[in-house]
């Protein structure tokens, strides 16, 4: 049984006589030449596996707290284990155990810590986690199931995060359809024109329906001269905001800093369904 307040150091060791005797830390995919008598170059760390689980949320004052239990299933020391929030980047976040190694057939519990009631508006649940480990495939736990529908992060949508080389891939003046839970967003068009539409299809339990939820549809820029009006349609049910004024210059300079917003809708209990659901997006006014 570890102590209260206990530590752990990993030392990491290299062939004296080589170039690079840690190349094979940063990057274990290299090829392995065990083979070679007088290599120049440091061996590939070996990979492992590791599993994730995350334990119930639980409240302590006015934070929540997220205990993600990662077990070594292999038979090297997993190194450097860090999680990474999934659907929503947030900056609110203290981690415990963070860039954990685990021995082999060994477990380790990180702790994230947050405020009961983030700006982002997801708890710790919703957001879904991915750990990460510099010589094992990521793993990860998936957002809790009253996260109806999720596609990408508002710090990614925008055009620097697709392939605008092609312009034509990242602009859409017809109607895109995505459909199920967390569709791939590279099909989501990075400018909406007037007239186009965003068609999101996706599915609700029965044992969800009834109750209220939130929409939330980030951007990445918005039009300078005229403030944008964002309309969309839940199942029929039409509703509109408008947001501020931006920059309007993400179209001409991708990489140039913009004035990103959101816009909230309320959803009253029974608008999204048991069964389909459909959202339309769209704008609706020419700016």
């Amino acid at each position: 049984m570890r102590p209260a307040n206990w530590a752990e150091r990993l030392h990491v060791l290299g062939v004296a006589g080589v170039r690079a005797p840690l190349a094979g830390l940063l990057d274990n995919r290299r090829p392995d030449r065990d083979d070679v008598v007088g290599t120049q170059r440091g061996q590939p760390v070996r990979r492992t596996s590791l599993t994730m689980s995350a334990q119930p949320v639980r409240r302590d004052g006015g934070q929540e707290v997220l205990e993600l239990v990662v077990e070594n299933k292999g038979l090297m020391t997993a190194l450097f284990c860090a999680p990474h929030p999934l659907i929503e980047y947030r900056t609110d976040l203290f981690v415990a155990n963070n860039h954990c190694f685990i021995p082999p057939g060994e477990r380790r519990t990180i702790s994230i810590r947050a405020s009961t009631t983030p700006d982002g508006g997801l708890t710790l649940a919703q957001t879904g986690w991915r750990l990460d480990c510099w010589n094992a495939d990521d793993v990860a736990i998936a957002p809790s199931e009253d996260i109806l529908l999720a596609i990408g992060r508002r710090d990614k949508m925008c055009r620097e995060f697709l392939d605008y080389a092609n312009p034509k891939k990242t602009t859409s003046n017809t109607a895109v359809t995505l459909a199920g839970r967390r569709p791939d967003p590279l099909s989501l068009p990075f400018l909406l024109r007037t007239g186009a539409v965003v068609r999101l299809q996706f599915a609700m339990a029965a044992s969800q329906a009834g109750r209220p939820a939130q929409l939330r549809i980030h951007t990445a820029d918005q039009a300078a001269a005229v403030a944008p009006v964002v309309a969309i349609s839940i199942n029929g049910r039409p509703m509109e905001k408008q947001l501020p004024a931006g920059l309007g210059i993400q179209e001409t300079d991708p990489a140039h800093l913009a004035f990103p917003d959101s816009a909230v809708f309320e959803l009253a209990g029974g608008t999204p369904k048991a069964g389909t659901n459909m959202i339309e997006v769209r704008e609706a006014n020419d700016a």
